[in-house]
């Protein structure tokens, strides 16, 4: 067992939902044989759109 934080989690394809963790390498899902396994398997959300924003500027055109 491992006392790394979870900071997610991730459906695999053999129908397990497996905890992700991390520690000073990155993240990790621990496999069925009890390995851990490193890779990225949370991926950051993406960053929402900035509004373009138009102002007047009295003077200018």
């Amino acid at each position: 067992m491992t006392t790394d934080p979870i900071i997610g989690e991730r459906l695999f394809t053999d129908g397990v939902t497996r905890p992700v963790y991390w520690d000073s390498r990155g993240q990790y899902v621990i496999d069925g044989n009890g390995q851990k396994v490193y890779g990225v398997w949370i991926f950051p959300a993406e960053e929402p759109e900035t509004p373009l924003v138009i102002r007047e500027q009295p003077g200018k055109p």
